[in-house]
């Protein structure tokens, strides 16, 4: 007989247990942030993990009490799939799915976000301004495919953690082209994908 008198499946939970659900809910919040820039991904990395470890509904709690309620109101930018602000442009993802082809004037900075979702970006029938285009990627439990045309100069110094950042084909070498693309970003758990096409 239990000291309580209770049944195993009557006991109450240890205060250390965390019901799953309540955890990916916490997670999910941290990414819908990350997605929306209410979050750099160095500090969704970290609070993410985190969000693993921690055993107790208190612990996740302190991970998103700092985060302003994204329906509060106020509009964000980056809620929707693409977006122009500031000389920048973005398309992003959150437990979707983005596709862009046909021609587009290239900001200076492009962002692509993939949070659980996939991104299909296609710049071969786009315009390219002369100098560095800086490309951000980011994909977390996402994917994301971005297409080049074989006409620009590529840098490639995104990384990955438990993931692929890859870049297939290439273009001018960075002496006989007037654009540079220059890859910066990273994929954590999730996979990117670029290719320049008709590059050698």
């Amino acid at each position: 007989m239990h000291l309580s008198g209770m049944s195993p499946d009557q006991a109450p939970l240890p205060t250390s247990f965390v019901a799953p659900a309540e955890r990916e809910r916490i997670i999910a919040r941290l990414g819908e942030s990350f997605a929306h820039d209410l979050l750099p991904l160095d500090e969704y990395e970290r609070r993410v993990t985190l969000a693993y470890r921690a055993e107790s509904s208190a612990a996740l709690a302190t991970l998103v009490a700092d985060i302003a309620p994204l329906a509060a109101g106020r509009e964000l930018e980056s809620a929707r799939p693409s977006s122009l602000v500031g000389g920048r442009r973005r398309f992003s993802a959150f437990f979707s799915n983005v596709e862009h082809r046909g021609p587009l004037d290239v900001p200076p900075r492009l962002e692509i976000r993939s949070v659980f979702g996939n991104v299909e970006v296609d710049l071969t029938s786009a315009r390219f301004a002369p100098g560095v285009t800086e490309i951000d990627v980011a994909a977390v439990f996402g994917n994301v495919e971005l297409w080049l045309p074989p006409h620009v100069a590529v840098e490639n110094i995104g990384d990955a953690f438990l993931g692929t950042f890859t870049l297939r084909g290439a273009g001018h070498p960075p002496a006989a082209a007037t654009t540079v693309v220059r890859l910066v970003g990273s994929a954590v758990l999730g996979n990117i994908e670029v290719s320049v096409v008709g590059g050698s």
